[in-house]
């Protein structure tokens, strides 16, 4: 009976999600992130586990059928087609290089079954919709899911209506309770909410950063997202400035300003808990930053085995797989960034990140009028990428897919109103 329930909620639902799709475009974009990241668990489980993000299959699925078969208009593959494509066959070597090395087939594509959400990306190029409005949404997402965990975090103790695990509620830092649900999703809107700032010179975008900033420090407490939003913050800052001698000269002499003055912040911030702990954790070699040093030190032994196409996509479940040992001893592959992505596909992996980051930086630094706003993603995906990975975990694909098509179609509405400024 309750599989029956939950079969006819989910039939409703996607009738709901492709009603909004042909009406509202960005907020059923809006919808499909809340979806990515399971509701950000204010609704339970199904079952054992969360698997609200596998509706997105069907979802995508539906739209690429649309659009190709049903729209009328050409299918556009888009300047990143081939980043996008790679990563898929990335996935398809992954599970059959896992599969050469004793997985089952059915479990290597199990691994694999999110890494399909990229595909978002020719979705989101061959769609007409308002750009700006999907930003300005999507801020209004980050601050009331913001909002929420403020709201948990007061009732700590008392009332809990996010489904945390027994893990989650655990999870302390200082004496007092940490949140990271939804914690990444807060941070990327800040930052994206900073380059709007700079493109529309609306100060509430701005207030926006400060305040998802805050948020990082008091309710999340990710060291590394601190540290990426400030450095993002401070690259979009030189990204908006225009290059000409004089500005090079303002920027030189802050940094030479900047040094002395960093010495005497970090006295000063040395008095704040967090950063004592971290500098604990760092001279004691014990905490996060020991867990994290043995994570590199084990897993780059893994690497030096198959340093050309990695180990692939192994299943946490494989009755082989080294991860359940592995957590037990304290050793997360979460911890070590983008090597997770080296892990699974070696030097193909790196050279597909490369690729990657050549090309997106040449277009937003050619480009950066028009897509200064959106930058902030990449910003910082690249600025924490040594401890959180953002490219192969399932609740980041989807992003990457999304990101991606919005700066495609940003570089081709610029180049189009370029095109008809020359003509005219």
């Amino acid at each position: 009976m309750i599989h029956l329930i939950y079969l006819t909620i989910s039939i409703l639902f996607l009738i709901f999600t492709i009603w909004l799709y042909y009406r509202h475009f960005e907020l059923f974009l809006c919808l499909l992130i809340v979806i990515n990241f399971e509701f950000f668990k204010l609704l339970p489980p199904l079952g054992q586990f969360y698997a609200y993000r596998e509706l997105l299959l069907p979802i995508i699925a539906f739209c690429l059928l649309e659009r190709f078969f049903f729209s009328g208009k050409k299918f556009e593959f888009g300047k990143y087609s081939k980043i996008v494509l790679f990563f898929l066959i990335m996935s398809f070597l992954g599970i059959l290089n896992a599969f050469w090395h004793g997985q089952p087939l059915i479990l290597g594509i199990k691994a694999a079954k999110y890494f399909p959400l990229i595909l978002i990306y020719f979705v989101l190029i061959n769609k007409e919709f308002d750009v700006d409005k999907f930003i300005k949404y999507l801020i209004i997402l980050g601050f009331l899911i913001s909002i929420i965990m403020i709201i948990q975090y007061l009732l700590w103790g008392k009332l809990y209506f996010i489904h945390f695990t027994s893990e989650e509620l655990g999870k302390m830092r200082l004496g007092k309770p940490r949140i990271n649900i939804g914690a990444k999703f807060i941070a990327l809107v800040g930052v994206i909410s900073l380059g709007n700032f700079f493109k529309q010179k609306r100060f509430i975008y701005f207030l926006f950063y400060l305040y998802s900033f805050a948020y990082i420090i008091t309710i999340a407490q990710t060291r590394m997202l601190i540290f990426g939003m400030l450095i993002c913050g401070f690259l979009l800052f030189i990204l908006n400035m225009k290059i000409t001698p004089l500005t090079i000269s303002v920027i030189l002499a802050t940094l030479c300003f900047t040094v002395p003055v960093s010495f005497i912040v970090l006295k000063y911030a040395r008095q704040f808990e967090l950063v004592k702990m971290t500098e604990i954790e760092i001279k004691e070699k014990q905490g996060s930053y020991l867990a994290r040093i043995n994570a590199l030190k084990y897993y780059i032994k893994q690497i030096k085995k198959s340093p050309i196409v990695g180990h692939g996509l192994i299943n946490f479940n494989w009755e082989k797989s080294p991860f359940p040992i592995l957590q037990k001893r304290g050793i997360h592959i979460a911890d070590i960034g983008i090597m997770d992505l080296v892990y699974k596909f070696g030097l193909i992996g790196v050279g597909w990140l490369i690729a990657f980051m050549f090309m997106v930086f040449k277009d937003i630094i050619g480009n950066k009028t028009v897509c200064i706003n959106i930058s902030g993603y990449f910003l910082l995906i690249f600025s924490v990428m040594a401890t959180l990975d953002f490219f192969t975990k399932v609740d980041r694909i989807f992003l990457l897919g999304i990101f991606l098509g919005i700066l495609t179609i940003i570089l081709k509405e610029s180049s189009k109103n370029t095109i008809s400024y020359v003509e005219i």
